[in-house]
Order: structure tokens, then sequence, then C-alpha cells
């Protein structure tokens, strides 16, 4: 007897989705989906469970993932400005000491009426 397990197959969430929709819009059974795709009929109910929003531990769709990148993106962006901020403050700061103890030099003065 030989024992290959068959490998394991990943699916992506638009090929859960593809694979639900015709249960959804052709109106096929789950059994008949499960045998036409041969995918346990429990693993397609736990889709459909997950793709109808009833189970809390959803995986994150595409554009979820792409929001949450966008605030970590923004998150780094405002310390980037905040640091630039502080930077130019700092200029700000020598420049008045400079200028408080340098005479302004004779060719930078307006001339004396």
């Amino acid at each position: 007897m030989s024992s290959q397990k068959k490998a394991k197959r990943v699916y992506s969430i638009l090929e859960k989705k593809q694979i639900l929709n015709e249960h959804f819009d052709h109106g096929l059974s789950i059994s008949a989906i499960s045998r036409k795709h041969q995918i346990n009929a429990v693993t397609l109910y736990a889709w459909k469970k997950m793709l109808m929003g009833s189970d809390k531990k959803n995986p994150p769709s595409e554009e979820q993932n792409e929001i949450e990148r966008l605030k970590r993106e923004n998150e780094a962006l405002k310390k980037v400005v905040a640091d630039l901020a502080v930077d130019v403050s700092i200029l700000k700061e020598a420049n008045e000491i400079l200028k408080k103890k340098q005479p302004t030099p004779a060719w930078f003065r307006s001339p004396k009426k």
C-alpha cells in the first residue's frame, strides 16, 4: 500500500470567493462544489462563514492591508516632519544669535543720507 499524501493546496481570498460564487450565483450545493474542486465541504463552509463576515477572525483584505500600510507610512512621515520642524527652529535661533553677535558688514548697509 502506498501512503502518499496529497499536497495541501493554499487558496487565495480571490480564489475562495470565485469558488463560493458558484454556490451564490449558480445555486450549486456546497457538496457539489466540494466534489468539483476536490475540497472538503467543511472547508467550504468555513470559507463561506469567513467571507460572509460572521467570523470575527477575518483575514485582512487587500484594502485593509493598504490602509494599514498607509497608516504606517503616515506615522513615519509625521516623525520626519517633526524632526525637520525642530531643525528649522534650531536654525532660526542660531541665525538670530549670529545676527546679534556680528555687526552688519559695510557693503551690506544702506547708504546714509
